[in-house]
Order: C-alpha cells, then sequence, then structure tokens
C-alpha cells in the first residue's frame, strides 16, 4: 500500500502464523535470550520463526561475518517470509553492509525493524526511497518479563499498523514559537549516520524530518559528529531534527548549548523531550513514511501517516 505523498510502500501488516526471521547481524547473541525470544513470539501467536546460528560466535560478533551475512540472506531469502525483526544491535553490520540482499528484502517488501546498529540497514532501505521500514525494538534486547505489555502493544502494532496513523505527543525541553512541519520520517542511531558521510551509503535527506538518537555519549563526541554531519552535507534540506540522547544527566547543559549552536548554523529547529530507540525503543519510528510536526510552545504533536 502506498503512503500519502511520497514513493514508499508501506508492507502489509502480519497475521498470526506468518513466517518471521530473527536474524542477528551484529553483537553476540546467547542461547538463553534466544530462547527467551521464542517462547514470547509463540505466546503471541507467531510460531514459524527462522533463527540464526548463534554457535559460531567470532570476537564481539554472534558470528563472522560470512556467517551472519548468509543467515540474514537466508531469511530474506526464504519463501512467504513475511517480516525480519534484528535480535540486537552492538557493532558488526558495517562490515556485512556489501554482502546482504536488501534490494530482495526491498522487492519482497518485508516488514523490517531494529535500531541501533541496525540503522545502516535502515539506510540502505530508505536509500531506496521504495519501502517503509520500522525503527523499533530489538527482541534480543527490549523482550523481558517486565515489559510484557509493551511487548503485546508491539506485537498489535505488527498486526494492524496500517489501520492507523501513529501519533505522539510530548513536552519539549524549551517554548518554541508555533510552528508546523511536514516531510518525509528518518531515524538513525547518530554514530552509525555519521558513519555514512562521504560513502555510497550517505542518505539525502532533503526533505525529511530528522530523528536522531544515541545512548552513553559525550557532550564533545555528539558535537563531533553533529559538525561532521553538518560538513557532509548530510543535513541539508533537513526541515526539522528531533534528538533524543540517553547520557549523562549532568552534561544536559552543554549539550542543550550545543544543539543550539547547530540550529543556527544549519537554520534547522532541534526539539528534544520525544523518547525513542535505546531510551525507549517500543516508540516506533516508520521511516520513510510522511511525518507531520506541530510545535505549539513547549508541546509538540508528531504524526506519521499509514493510511
Amino acid at each position: 500500500m502506498k503512503t500519502k505523498q511520497n514513493s514508499f510502500i508501506l508492507p502489509d501488516p502480519l497475521k498470526e502464523g506468518d513466517i518471521i526471521g530473527l536474524p542477528a547481524p551484529a553483537g553476540i547473541v546467547s542461547k538463553n535470550v534466544v530462547n527467551r525470544v521464542v517462547r514470547i513470539f509463540k505466546e503471541n501467536g507467531f510460531t514459524n520463526l527462522i533463527l540464526p546460528d548463534i554457535s559460531r560466535t567470532f570476537r564481539y560478533f554472534a558470528a563472522d561475518d560470512k556467517s551472519r551475512a548468509d543467515d540474514f540472506n537466508r531469511m530474506i531469502e526464504a519463501r512467504n517470509v513475511k517480516a525480519i525483526i534484528a535480535l540486537r544491535g552492538g557493532y558488526g553490520s558495517v562490515r556485512i553492509l556489501n554482502d546482504v540482499n536488501i534490494s530482495e528484502l526491498i522487492k519482497k517488501r518485508i516488514i523490517f525493524c531494529g535500531y541501533s546498529d541496525i540503522s545502516l540497514f535502515h539506510t540502505l532501505i530508505f536509500n531506496s526511497r521504495k519501502l517503509i521500514s520500522f525503527y523499533g525494538p530489538m527482541p534480543g534486547i527490549d523482550f523481558s518479563l517486565k515489559n510484557m505489555n509493551s511487548i503485546k502493544g508491539f506485537f498489535n502494532f505488527l498486526k494492524n499498523f496500517s489501520r492507523n496513523d501513529i501519533t505522539y505527543s510530548f513536552k519539549n525541553d524549551l517554548k518554541l514559537k508555533k510552528a508546523e512541519f511536514s516531510g518525509t520520517a528518518f531515524a538513525s542511531c547518530l554514530t552509525l549516520l555519521q558513519t555514512t558521510a562521504g560513502t555510497e551509503y550517505q542518505p539525502n535527506l532533503s526533505g525529511s524530518i530528522l530523528f536522531l538518537e544515541d545512548v552513553n555519549e559525550e557532550s564533545y563526541r555528539v558535537d563531533r559528529m553533529l559538525h561532521h554531519l553538518l560538513h557532509s552535507g548530510i543535513l541539508s534540506g533537513v526541515k526539522i531534527i528531533v534528538f533524543c540522547l540517553k547520557g549523562s544527566e549532568s552534561e544536559t547543559g552543554d549539550l542543550n548549548e550545543i544543539l543550539d549552536e547547530i540550529s543556527v548554523k544549519t537554520g534547522i529547529h532541534i526539539i528534544r523531550g520525544f523518547r525513542f530507540g535505546h531510551l525507549s525503543p517500543f516508540n516506533i519510528i516508520p521511516i520513510g513514511s510522511v511525518c507531520k510536526v506541530e510545535i505549539k510552545g513547549n508541546k509538540i504533536l508528531l504524526n506519521f501517516l499509514l493510511r
């Protein structure tokens, strides 16, 4: 189903019994974690799962590069697979970008979900301008007995996302002038987006609503990465940035100053207060959808058009 006002296609929602691939393209995943994830999927009506081979760990990766890519491709190429949800991020996706058959995933309109290191695969999908993907939870990290309500909400989302637009409301740290923005949603981990600068993977974000997040990054590193994005041209044409950082509270003042400086240099509004990614993975961002942002003082409304 094509979404409003752009070329990105929304994949079909899941039905109970659909085939789901759970790759581990980056960090190590333990057998206990996989068993817990499988149990939760089955309890929610999804029993047809394609699992990675986690027996061949290599350094801090789930397996060597070839094995991780082969596992991922096996899931993409599986007959009737409907969704691929990364088990976890960590580090390692950048090593297999050229080896994963993302074009086939796009052609088959497979649901794709993850965040953190998985941002790089979202970028490849986004660069095609053909398929909406979801910046959202990773079962190996985010599925636990403590958040079963959020997990059930996630499964409900996977089965019903084409029926309703996604809306979030939150308060910004600072009061802003009343304004409205509309553009194509793009979300990424800041660290991963800046690694694409100057490469064939660098996205064209002109006309985009940019959602940036990261975890445990000190202010000077955030400063450096944002300036890298500025100098590389990645921020050219971005309409507004929604920024979320999980880190030291003592650095909040420095961070606000840095964001203000970037805003002045680029002319781009930067707002904070919306939690997603590492800080709140169940607040899902549909990358490639049309996003409308409404600002009224310190109150912000986000509306992602999916119908």
